[in-house]
């Protein structure tokens, strides 16, 4: 619709300027001509209204004179009436421009003057022209008259010729001026039609293509997509989602983000059949649509094939990384013409898919994903009333010291009760809150929550509260810590947040926890050694306590390796002077392998399952049964 709105505009500007350089054109002749006309119709009225006066003096001294003509029949009326024809043509001249020729000849007004004078003296002697000596006496003045007023009007005429061409000379100059103007009216509006149709191809590019990379736009996309000739067999969808982008964008900057899209663009370009469609959707996301007779190999080729490119290396500037991207496919049913809406919808369901298996990976749309991605809005739309339903609650699970078994502290874990999908798992809605933003309240509510429940523990009880990476893009996040913590009278250091590598790519995550840390409290790395660079991460933050992921813990008597990691992150830990917590422990083995590691801390069901606020001060027992 807009762009249409544009197209028409531009179409009326264009006969709009077309029209004002005919019109301009027109009116410059239309000018020119009357110019013409009026410096001749001077010239013109001159020598006609100089011609009948004199013409009119000579009717009237022949009718004079014919009345004394033996058989005249000529009456004293006619002679007076001829004689006012004759006073209305001075009154003629001397309200015209024959009247100012006259002045401007040598003495020509003064003549003038005088022919006027000669022939208003007749009028005294209109009754006494019956008298043949008194008309005789009355030609003898007239009749030099005549040959006065020629001599007078051929010298006004010369004038006025001279009047005329000086005035068209002036014309000439005034049409060449005018000739130019209308020539650039027209050069001028042949370049703006040029100009307003090439930035109205402009317009269109840019309306369907990426600024970045070049390739097609969403909007782009969604017009090829239309206009997909499905002669060639059923077809596919791939949408492309490069993994962990705002990491690389926050590490590197957004101009490093920008070349990196670039170099993608350009690699995954080399794939690209004849028949293949490439966009960029938006941000780090890309759709690739095509139809073929075996949409699902070509499909399952292309994502191994983007795959290996995105696994070499990439230069940027001075930073080099590998990538990774999740994959969906959709394919079209043969036979089934399925709308291009359908088909996005289940290319982003089995993307959505690819990232929930890990990333890295590329999945093939299968119905039960058209189930998941219901499911998905359902809860999206369930976070958006779960707290003012109250459908929100904690659990604590207690952290152990070795040493004695005795309980040091609680983890906060949040629970989601839907009033119709009931107790929800959290590892599948806190992604969702994530996703939309609305974690960043809801972790608001469980740190007051935490809070809350703390003030009532002994003064000796730490309490751990989880952040997510999408906190941290909450600018008054350490306000709002600083405030709940003076409002729920529990001291700092006995606060613990728990941070994921995920958290520690931001540009602003060192400056974060370190004000943290000034309030006092402690600062833990959850997860620690599932990422891709964790150990430069104890060096890079200031940090409190580090924890070992379960799969670590769960797999040392399968693996031998996992042994070795898990020494070497303990005794690293210890001299950076971090405590270690170990999760997942289960089982008496656990315990055992943890203690031969002089881990310190350990939490995990074999000393206590996540339980209500109201159970956590009597489940406070000592556990050296178990340890």
């Amino acid at each position: 619709g807009l762009l249409n709105s544009l197209t028409r505009l531009r179409s009326t500007t264009v006969l709009t300027v077309v029209a004002s350089v005919v019109l301009a054109i027109g009116a410059a002749i239309t000018l020119a001509n009357y110019v013409v006309w009026a410096t001749q119709s001077k010239r013109f009225n001159s020598t006609y209204e100089s011609g009948q006066l004199s013409a009119e003096l000579f009717r009237f001294e022949a009718t004079l004179a014919n009345r004394f003509l033996p058989g005249s029949q000529t009456t004293q009326d006619e002679i007076e009436l001829r004689y006012q024809i004759l006073l209305n043509r001075l009154t003629v001249i001397e309200g015209g421009e024959t009247y100012q020729a006259y002045r401007q000849v040598p003495q020509g007004a003064d003549e003038y003057a005088d022919i006027k004078t000669a022939i208003h003296a007749v009028e005294a002697r209109l009754p006494q022209l019956g008298d043949p000596a008194v008309a005789r006496e009355v030609l003898d003045t007239l009749l030099p008259l005549n040959s006065r007023l020629l001599r007078l009007a051929s010298t006004a005429q010369n004038v006025l010729t001279t009047r005329v061409s000086e005035s068209q000379e002036v014309l000439g100059k005034v049409v060449f001026t005018i000739s130019i103007i209308v020539a650039v009216l027209v050069l001028s509006g042949v370049a703006l039609v040029i100009t307003i149709l090439r930035l109205k191809q402009r317009s269109d590019r840019d309306a369907r293509y990426d600024s970045l990379t070049g390739v097609l736009n969403r909007n782009g996309f969604n017009i090829a997509l239309a206009e997909l000739p499905r002669g060639n067999g059923p077809c596919a969808i791939v949408l492309l989602d490069v993994d962990n982008f705002k990491a690389i964008n926050d590490r590197y900057g957004h101009g490093a983000g920008d070349a990196f899209l670039v170099q993608i663009t350009q690699r995954v370009s080399t794939l690209m059949q004849p028949s293949m469609v490439l966009a960029r959707l938006g941000g780090d996301e890309f759709a690739i649509v095509f139809c073929d007779k075996t949409p699902c190999a070509v499909a399952e080729k292309l994502c191994q094939d983007v795959a290996n490119l995105l696994r070499q290396p990439f230069d940027v500037g001075e930073a080099h990384f590998n990538a990774s991207a999740s994959m969906g496919v959709a394919l079209e049913t043969p036979g089934q013409h399925e709308s291009p809406i359908t088909l996005m919808k289940n290319a982003d369901g089995a993307l959505y898919a690819a990232k929930e298996a890990g990333r890295a990976c590329y999945r093939f749309f299968d119905p039960v994903m058209r189930e998941q991605m219901l499911r998905r809005h359902e809860l999206r739309q369930g976070l958006f009333v779960a707290q003012e339903r109250s459908e929100f609650h904690l659990r604590f699970q207690p952290i152990v010291e070795l040493e004695d078994g005795g309980t040091r502290g609680f983890e906060v874990l949040l629970r989601w009760t839907h009033p119709t999908l009931g107790d929800v798992p959290p590892g599948e809605f806190i992604p969702v809150a994530e996703s939309s933003a609305q974690i960043i309240a809801i972790g608001r509510w469980v740190i007051a929550q935490g809070l809350r429940v703390a003030a009532t523990w002994p003064d000796d009880l730490f309490i751990s509260i989880n952040l997510s990476a999408r906190q941290f893009t909450d600018v008054s996040l350490v306000d709002y810590v600083e405030r709940t913590l003076a409002a729920s009278n529990v001291r700092p250091q006995r606060v613990v947040f728990e941070i994921t590598e995920s958290v520690l790519v931001h540009n602003e995550a060192a400056d974060i926890i370190a004000r943290l840390r000034r309030l006092g409290v402690q600062v833990a790395l959850d997860d620690f050694g599932t990422g891709y660079a964790a150990l430069s991460y104890l060096r890079r933050f200031e940090l409190d306590k580090i924890k070992i992921d379960k799969s670590f813990i769960q797999t040392h008597d399968n693996d031998p390796r996992n042994t070795l990691v898990v020494r070497a992150i303990c005794d690293l830990a210890h001299q950076l002077d971090l405590e270690v917590i170990a999760e997942g422990v289960e089982t008496t083995e656990h315990v055992a392998f943890v203690k031969s590691l002089n881990c310190r801390f350990a939490q995990g069901y074999l000393f206590g399952r996540p339980q209500p606020a109201d159970q956590c001060l009597p489940s406070l027992r000592s556990a050296r049964a178990i340890t």
